[in-house]
Parts: structure tokens; C-alpha cells; sequence
């Protein structure tokens, strides 16, 4: 018989699994803008308006201030806003348009709200920013630990240095809400209920979560201030707290406590002061013995605490890590 050829059809467009071609790289910030946010740009520049995507970028280019925010980060920017007392809210975009608008005198770019003080030196009327009223709460404090612990997915924390750092971030965010939801704020004195409970849920968001965090060993330098700010906010409220608030902290404690222990991150030598008369800074006291910090803060409200009395059962929180890798070693899957 005949000989059949055998052939076969490819699809329109080359294979299934062909690479995707990748946009070049822009040179600066500006091209990645669309054609109405260049015009707009163009606009409070008081430059020329029309032509092709590449012309606006060289007409905005061509003035020195604004050929400066091509290759500024947001934190320049956002600084440069706080000095011109201007709203430092939005995207990059929207905050450029706003100096821009305030440089050219083009538009109306929104002012932060400022207060008149005296200054001590000078004697004279100087305008400042109004530092924003914080009105914290305990759900707040909940979904910022919650939310910083659970960014542990984050591409910063994904190498092996940046594990290491997760935890610490951690501590050190909670350590900057106490103080800044509980003492800077003076909440202590006008609402110390509300302060315990805000601390509370700081601390719960903490042991709730705990199985998100990464190699939480690495925070035993954090840990000890973050506790010490948890003693100040005690030794304020406990004169209004009632048995059932004593026992719901201290239950809260001991379960962090025992998540801690795991890490040995709630043992640490105590901290007290150091420096001199003009500048002093909180450090650890090498010369004394490391002590339990959580067991600490608990006394604070507990003189009497004994962990061996308690008829508690603390129960663990154990790291998604750390569960993943007994399971590998047995051969069970883990979702």
C-alpha cells in the first residue's frame, strides 16, 4: 500500500507554554503613568498638553523639580509633603500632582491641618502640623498584630535573613502601640479600663496567632521591652480592675508564656536604666539573674502568682512551620 504521511497541526500562536514576552523595563517613574495622569501632570506643570505618551514624558522631564520624583520613593515624597505642611495621603501619583500644584501655584492642593504654637526659644507665632487625635481600640489593636504577624508571607520575610526578622518586627509593633494607643496619649489617666483591655487585646492577637510566626527565637532582644511596656499600662490600671479582669489577663499571660517557653524568649535578664544624667536609654542587667518576664508582668497585678498553684491549663500554640516539618519527617501530608 501507500505510504501515509503523518503530520500534525499546531495551534495559532506558537505553543501553549510559550514564554510571554516581558515589557522592558521603564527608565523612570513617570513612563509607567497613563496618558490622562501625564496630561494631568502636564497640566500643573503648565507645559504643553498634547502629543504621544513619550513627548509628555520628555516635556515633564524637562523641568528640574519634577524630574526629581522620578526615582523618589514614597517616604521622600510623603517628607517632602510633611515640610510644605500639605496631605500626605494617596498613591504616588496623587501625592507628586500635590507638590507640583503647590510648586507651579497651579490648582488647589489639599493643606494639612495645622495649629499656631509659640515657640520657646524665639517667643514667636510659628504654624506646626496638628497632630492627629488617636482614638484607640481593642479591635484595633487586634487586627494590627493580627495583620503584622500574618505578613509573614511577605517577600521581605521570605529569604533566610528575612525570617529572622519577622518576629522581632512583631514585638517591636507591639512594644510602638502600647506606648502609642496606652502611655503617649495619657490614656492611662483618663480611661485606664479602656487601656487594659486594649493591652489585653494586643496580647491575645499575639497568642491567637501564634502559629503564623517565624523563628520566633530570634526576638529575645524585643520580647523583654515589649513587656516592660505591658508592666507600665498594669502598675496604672490595677488599682480598677476587678478579679474576673486579673484572671482574664493572667490566663491570656500564661498562654503566651507557654508559647514562649517553647523559644526561650520569655526569659530574659532585667531591664533597668543606663547612661548618664542627660541621656539615658533602657538596657539589660547583665550582672542579675535572667527572670520569666511574662511571670513578672503577671505579679504586677498578681502579687501572689505561683505558677505551680495554678489549676490552669495553658494550651500551645505550635508554628506552622514547625508542624509541617514533623509531618514531612513521618510522611504525612500537611495542608
Amino acid at each position: 500500500g501507500l505510504p501515509f504521511l503523518l503530520y500534525t497541526t499546531s495551534r495559532r500562536g506558537g505553543s501553549k507554554n510559550a514564554a510571554k514576552k516581558k515589557k522592558p523595563k521603564a527608565d523612570n517613574w513617570f513612563e509607567t503613568l497613563s496618558v490622562a495622569q501625564l496630561k494631568d501632570l502636564c497640566k500643573a506643570a503648565k507645559v504643553r498638553r498634547s502629543g504621544s505618551k513619550p513627548m509628555l514624558c520628555r516635556q515633564l522631564l524637562s523641568d528640574n523639580y519634577i524630574r526629581s520624583f522620578g526615582h523618589c520613593n514614597q517616604n521622600q515624597i510623603k517628607h517632602e509633603l510633611k515640610e510644605k505642611m500639605l496631605v500626605q495621603s494617596g498613591n504616588k501619583y496623587t501625592q507628586v500632582l500635590r507638590l507640583v500644584q503647590n510648586e507651579k501655584g497651579t490648582g488647589q492642593a489639599k493643606r494639612a491641618a495645622t495649629e499656631t504654637i509659640i515657640d520657646d526659644e524665639t517667643g514667636e507665632e510659628v504654624q506646626v502640623l496638628k497632630k492627629r487625635k488617636i482614638i484607640p481600640k481593642p479591635e484595633t489593636m487586634y487586627a494590627r498584630i493580627e495583620k503584622k504577624i500574618k505578613s509573614v508571607s511577605q517577600y521581605k520575610y521570605q529569604t533566610n535573613y528575612g525570617s529572622k526578622q519577622h518576629a522581632p518586627d512583631v514585638f517591636d509593633m507591639l512594644k510602638k502601640l502600647l506606648n502609642e494607643f496606652c502611655i503617649e496619649n495619657k490614656m492611662l489617666e483618663t480611661d485606664p479600663m479602656l487601656a487594659f483591655r486594649v493591652a489585653k487585646a494586643g496580647f491575645s492577637a499575639l497568642y491567637y496567632n501564634w502559629q503564623f510566626m517565624e523563628r520566633p527565637g530570634y526576638a529575645g532582644d524585643y520580647a523583654p521591652f515589649t513587656l516592660r511596656r505591658l508592666e507600665i499600662v498594669l502598675k496604672a490600671v490595677r488599682h480598677v480592675l476587678s478579679q474576673e479582669d486579673i484572671e482574664e489577663m493572667v490566663a491570656v499571660l500564661e498562654n503566651v508564656n507557654v508559647c514562649m517557653g517553647d523559644y526561650c524568649v520569655n526569659m530574659s535578664y532585667p531591664i533597668v536604666m543606663q547612661g548618664n544624667a542627660s541621656w539615658q536609654y533602657e538596657g539589660f542587667d547583665h550582672k542579675a539573674e535572667k527572670i520569666n518576664i511574662i511571670h513578672s508582668a503577671i505579679r504586677v497585678i498578681m502579687p501572689s502568682y505561683d505558677e505551680k498553684k495554678r489549676d490552669t491549663n495553658p494550651k500551645r500554640k505550635h508554628l506552622n512551620c514547625d508542624m509541617r516539618g514533623l509531618a514531612a519527617m513521618n510522611g504525612i501530608p500537611y495542608p
